[in-house]
């Protein structure tokens, strides 16, 4: 065999990996409110559940239960804001059985209690996220400064650290941070075009054009250095990405 055949060969089985792992991914979705375990998404990419769990976090960035919370937050959101069901019965439809259980993982994940987002949404939805970022600002502009790159629109970008300190920005080309407690943190964002209204950054369903930040090009910085500068490396949202469930733009217009 050559040596290009053995490229051929490793590219062919990363694909096969890719192609797996989003069979995986629309059967979670499908199936998002039943009980669900890594033996069943592992038969959906045909892999052993040992190998699936290391392709599946290789393909990601993350892990199965992880990547299935972020969907089921997600899908609570757009339920949130797009029906009039109450979060009971919504915790029921993504597949929670305790509304204790469902309030706290949400209001981890999306930075807001179910019935502040609603609360938000019903009463600023239809603001512009351009106007939104228009009248932001951190009470301390001495933090760290994001950079964006492959952006083109508004983008929102939080520093997500430890014990769910976060700390919002928001921006064209640069983004600007309030103070920023020394430690690491994970970089998440999401860039929208300018005219995007508040409900639709949530519900991305009905967007096109609009980028998330590449998971594995800044995924920690330390926090202790407010002066530094923060690449944001934006590309387009892939099947394999985890839904962005931290509700940015909503958390900046709050």
């Amino acid at each position: 065999m050559s040596l290009g055949e053995g490229v051929l060969t490793r590219a062919g089985v990363r694909r096969d990996w890719r192609l797996g792992v989003e069979r995986a991914i629309e059967w979670m979705t499908d199936q998002l409110p039943r009980p669900q375990h890594l033996s069943d998404h592992a038969r959906a990419a045909n892999l052993s559940p040992y190998h699936f769990h290391r392709v599946f976090q290789q393909v990601t960035g993350t892990t199965p239960g992880r990547f299935l919370a972020a969907l089921r937050m997600h899908e609570a959101e757009r339920l949130l804001i797009r029906s009039g069901l109450p979060v009971t019965d919504i915790a029921v439809e993504t597949g929670y059985a305790s509304l204790g259980t469902f309030t706290t993982q949400f209001t981890r994940l999306a930075g807001l209690s179910p019935g502040r987002l609603r609360s938000l949404v019903d009463s600023r939805g239809d603001d512009r996220v351009a106007d939104v970022a228009g009248r932001w600002a951190p009470k301390r502009a001495d933090g760290p400064v994001g950079i964006v790159d492959g952006g083109v629109g508004v983008t929102f970008a939080c520093l997500a650290g430890n014990a769910d300190k976060r700390v919002v920005g928001t921006g064209v080309q640069r983004i600007r941070f309030g103070t920023v407690p020394c430690g690491e943190y994970r970089v998440q964002a999401v860039c929208l075009p300018p005219a995007t209204s508040l409900a639709d950054s949530i519900d991305r369903s009905r967007l096109t054009g609009w980028t998330v930040a590449a998971p594995r090009t800044t995924t920690r910085i330390p926090g202790c250095h407010t002066a530094a500068d923060i690449p944001l490396s934006m590309r387009a949202q892939r099947p394999t990405d985890p839904p962005l469930v931290l509700a940015l733009p909503v958390l900046a217009a709050s």
